[in-house]
């Protein structure tokens, strides 16, 4: 039972470390840019040692990606697959898609500027090919079975439909939008009807 409870003890000190230093990293990257923010000054915030900061991370590039996966957790994942499987036709069904969308990329609006700086690291370049992966891997899946019910544009065959939904939800194409001042709504609005226009009659 001890052992138990020092378990949980370290394990519960360990998430609060990682959290004291996601937050300092945030706000150090924010203040000053990716490019100017170091470890040392992380550590400072945060009230930890360099040392901490590496042991729990590694390098200050792959502080971005746990700052993103972390909020991005909060976007509900299972709930917008259930709004998805169980639409009741295909516009219903685009509209939750795009919706899904923006609540996963909408992280990268406040850390738009540092994501664009920390895009070559190696820790970054890994996230996106993985997510962009999972994204193509899940846009073929919805489009086979939207071509199965008939749901899609007659003559396009599912993975023309794929390839255009998966031009039209990369983040690049988000952070268009919030280049031009468009807020989460209105990109998502826009980012329905544009895939209602391309993939259905």
């Amino acid at each position: 039972m001890t052992r138990t409870y020092s378990s949980e003890v370290r394990e519960r000190r360990a998430a609060q470390t990682r959290r004291r230093i996601l937050d300092a990293a945030r706000e150090e990257f924010l203040a000053g840019g990716f490019g100017k923010a170091g470890i040392a000054g992380i550590a400072r915030a945060a009230g930890v040692s360099s040392q901490t900061v590496h042991a729990h991370f590694g390098t200050k590039a792959a502080l971005v990606p746990a700052l993103l996966q972390e909020l991005e957790s909060g976007a509900d994942a299972a709930g917008w697959r259930e709004r998805i499987e169980h639409a009741a036709n295909g516009v219903d069904r685009l509209t939750a898609w795009a919706g899904w969308t923006v609540s996963m990329l909408a992280p990268s609006r406040t850390l738009k500027d540092i994501c664009r700086e920390a895009a070559a690291e190696p820790p970054m370049a890994d996230l996106k090919q993985a997510g962009d992966a999972h994204r193509r891997s899940a846009l073929r899946s919805l489009m086979r079975r939207m071509a199965d019910a008939g749901e899609l544009r007659p003559g396009l065959a599912a993975e023309d439909a794929a390839d255009r939904a998966w031009i039209l939800t990369g983040i690049e194409v988000y952070l268009a939008g919030v280049d031009c001042g468009w807020d989460d709504d209105r990109i998502t609005t826009w980012l329905a009807e544009t895939l209602v226009r391309q993939l259905l009659p």
